[in-house]
């Protein structure tokens, strides 16, 4: 019994040894509150661990850094000690998804997915660079609070990422650990932004200058979409607003069988012949393509195959053959993936999209009777996995 004060949000979580974490999802005290939620632990079957060696460019190690993983609700966190090893015990999960590393003369790394119980050896980049100066308006007055960063946040071949700063009350900035001889910057106070280009690592008396706002020029009245056009677009908003709804309806439902155009990366396979099987079906939405969610699937997959795991991607029916193949090369993709089939419905991207109403939430959970349970995100799949495997 917890008391909790009515207006105020609350998250309720529950730990214990030798179990999974678990917490409700946000909610609003009321009067009315007789119980929030059962709260049900599961033990962890399996431990899981990750340890590794992390050294610079040139083979030494690297001591004192900071290993952190954040997984849901959980932390864990270590140091590495002289000879740069290190290791994480205890976790809840197969694949971490994001380990980040800090040292004080390095620059912010990040490792995404890893498998756990296997040596991770990891490499930091040396980055001394530096680039000091200020940040002034158009009459040369300091300006405070401007945020400066270098363009380029992230070298996913690295792993190396780039953090901003902001200035200081006489429009001071210092950015550090940067590896190029040359960047460009990102400089903005409000709406007021400029990126300057080709900038010489190692100075200290740079002077970046944001230009006051032109005045914004009349826009010409867009022409009126015409009816048709009008609908469409009508519909296509009906048509997300009602697959939220309609997929909680198919929750404890049999899973509706696929209805893919193409099988790009394995024979065709069908929900039926799954039974038995607990199924991550995804789909991947075509306004970008996120290598993240696909790469976890694969880690996934080759972990919990053995128990029973069977992880699909179903691509929009409006992608290019060439783009699907393309992304499982890129990415060295080992599941099944598929072309949907397209379809008349104004709003959906395929016809197995617009079979499981699939609005937001890009990832399916069926169990082995062949039933969704229901749709998740990726920072939430591999826990719900282990409820579905039993672990």
């Amino acid at each position: 019994e917890i008391g909790l004060i009515v207006g105020d949000e609350y998250v309720i979580s529950a730990k214990a040894e030798g179990h999974r974490a678990v917490e409700t999802e946000m909610f609003t005290a009321t009067t009315e509150m007789a119980q929030i939620a059962d709260l049900v632990l599961l033990p962890v079957d399996d431990q899981f661990f990750i340890e590794g060696r992390i050294t610079d460019t040139l083979g030494a190690p690297v001591r004192g850094a900071r290993v952190f993983i954040q997984q849901n609700s959980e932390l864990w966190e270590t140091h590495t000690d002289d000879n740069g090893g290190y290791r994480l015990e205890d976790l809840s999960m197969a694949v971490v998804m994001e380990v980040e590393i800090y040292h004080p003369e390095y620059a912010f790394h990040k490792f995404n997915i890893l498998k756990a119980n296997q040596r991770h050896n990891l490499v930091l980049i040396e980055a001394d660079g530096y680039i000091a100066g200020k940040v002034v308006d158009a009459d040369g007055k300091p300006i405070e609070q401007a945020t400066v960063m270098v363009e380029a946040e992230e070298d996913p071949a690295s792993a190396y990422v780039y953090t901003g700063v902001h200035t200081n009350v006489q429009g001071e900035f210092e950015l550090k650990h940067i590896k190029d001889p040359t960047v460009s910057i990102y400089a903005a106070k409000d709406r007021n932004y400029k990126i300057f280009k080709d900038i010489v690592v190692n100075q200290r008396d740079l002077v970046l200058t944001l230009m006051p706002l032109k005045p914004l020029m009349p826009l010409k009245p867009r022409p009126e979409p015409t009816p048709e056009k009008r609908a469409a677009r009508e519909a296509k908003r009906a048509y997300f607003e009602a697959a939220e709804e309609r997929s909680k309806t198919l929750v404890n439902q049999p899973a509706p069988e696929l209805s893919v155009a193409e099988w790009v990366s394995s024979s065709p396979i069908s929900i039926e012949n799954l039974k038995g099987k607990t199924v991550a079906l995804h789909f991947w939405h075509s306004v970008d393509f996120d290598p993240h969610p696909v790469r976890l699937l694969d880690a996934l997959q080759e972990v919990y195959r053995e128990k029973g795991l069977v992880c699909i991607t179903i691509y929009p029916a409006t992608t290019a053959v060439e783009t699907v193949k393309r992304h499982i090369a890129e990415q060295s993709l080992s599941h099944s993936i598929a072309l949907d089939r397209p379809t008349t419905v104004i709003g959906a991207e395929g016809e197995t999209f617009d079979r499981y109403a699939i609005g937001w939430a890009p990832i399916v959970l069926i169990n082995t009777a062949g039933e969704i349970t229901g749709q998740v995100w990726d920072d939430e799949l591999e826990e719900q996995i282990q409820v579905l495997l039993g672990n």
